[in-house]
C-alpha cells in the first residue's frame, strides 16, 4: 500500500502546480505554494463546469465547514478522481485479505 502522487495545473496560475498525494487509508494531501492541506476522501466534492472542475473540501458535508476550494482543469480532475478510486479499491483489497 503506497501513496500515489498526481500533479495538476492550477487554472489561471502558470507559475505553480498542485501536488496531490493520495493515501489509500482515506485521505488526500494537497501541496500548493509550499503549503499542505489534508482532507478525508469523504469530504471531497468535484463540481464540474465546461472546461474546469472545482475541487472542494467540505467537512461534515455542510458549506458552513468549507476548508478549501481549488479550480483545476477537467482532465486533471478526472485523473485525480481515478487515482482516488484506485486507492480506495486497493485499500479494500488489502483489508479483505487480512
Amino acid at each position: 500500500m503506497y501513496n500515489k502522487t498526481v500533479t495538476c495545473a492550477i487554472k489561471g496560475d502558470i507559475h505553480h502546480k498542485l501536488i496531490f498525494t493520495i493515501n489509500p487509508t482515506g485521505y488526500l494531501i494537497v501541496e500548493i505554494k509550499h503549503k499542505n492541506y489534508k482532507a478525508n476522501f469523504n469530504d471531497l466534492f468535484f463540481f464540474n463546469h465546461e472546461k474546469t472542475t472545482d475541487l472542494v473540501c467540505i467537512e461534515d458535508g455542510t458549506i458552513m465547514h468549507l476548508c478549501w476550494n481549488l479550480l483545476i482543469y477537467k482532465n486533471d480532475a478526472t485523473k485525480l478522481n481515478v487515482a482516488i478510486d484506485n486507492a480506495i479499491d486497493e485499500y479494500e483489497v488489502i483489508m479483505r485479505d487480512l
